[in-house]
Order: structure tokens, then sequence, then C-alpha cells
């Protein structure tokens, strides 16, 4: 009977056109990293429950060697105030070759440009809607974020 089943399936052009197909997993490809600040990845937590200082967003850098993590209280989602965090990191550990963020608008922007241009960091963007690509950031967002 079972055998019958997949028959009248297979020969039903309905059941064929409704049909899910399974798609092809593709595998990842890891990002080599060989020495420390290779490459810095950059991601903002928030819209969050606002600080007694205005805060309301974190500005998270993580060197994805080392795994070094530092994380920047924001008012807002400014050019200015994601360029003040990449200033700051710049000044802490020296200059970075590569950065990795999304194509928000706070980091796609004349002002950080300029600033990566300034300093010889070479711009990363990640696809749209693929955060995995800055999988690192974004797990770290979820523990800040817990």
């Amino acid at each position: 009977m079972e055998e019958d089943i997949r028959k009248w399936i297979a020969q039903c052009p309905e059941c064929q056109a409704r049909r899910s197909t399974l798609k092809e997993k593709k595998a990842y490809i890891p990002i080599e990293i060989t020495e420390p600040l290779e490459l810095v990845g950059m991601d903002l937590v928030g819209k969050l429950t606002p600080t007694k200082q205005g805060n309301q967003y974190i500005c998270v850098m993580i060197d994805y060697f080392t795994k070094w993590t530092e994380a920047y209280p924001q008012k807002s989602k400014s050019a200015k105030e994601v360029s003040d965090c990449i200033l700051d990191f710049f000044y802490k550990f020296g200059a970075h070759k590569r950065i990795l963020t999304d194509q928000g608008k706070e980091f796609v922007n004349k002002i950080n440009f300029d600033l990566c241009e300034s300093l010889g960091i070479k711009r990363s963007l990640c696809s749209p809607y693929h955060p995995q690509t800055n999988g690192l950031v974004e797990k770290t967002n979820g523990t800040i974020q817990r």
C-alpha cells in the first residue's frame, strides 16, 4: 500500500507542483586570521532601556584573532559616535588592518569611510540579511543582551 501511495503522489501534477524541494546547504568558508588586529568585527546592540546617562546602544568591537572584546556605551546610532569607538579602539590597541561591519547607515557613511581611509583601515561589509558573516560579534551581542 505504501508503494501505491508513493506512485500516486509521484504522478499527481498538483502534488509535484506543491512539493518542497530540499536545497543543499552550502558549506561556510571560515575567515582565516593569522595575527592580532588583522580583522576587527563591529556592531551595535540596541535600542536598549536608557541609562541614567542617556545611553541606549552598545558598540561592540572584537579582534577576531584574540577574541578581545570592547563595548562602548552610546546615546545614539550616529556615525560620529561610531567613529569615536573606532578611534578609541585605535588609540588603545594600535591600527587594525580591516574592519567588518554590517551595512547599517551608522557604519556606511562618509565620516567612517574617511576615518578608516586616514587610519589605513580596509573596510569589509557583510552581505545584506546575512549576519553570520560577522558571527563572532553577533554571538557576543546575544550574550550582552542577556
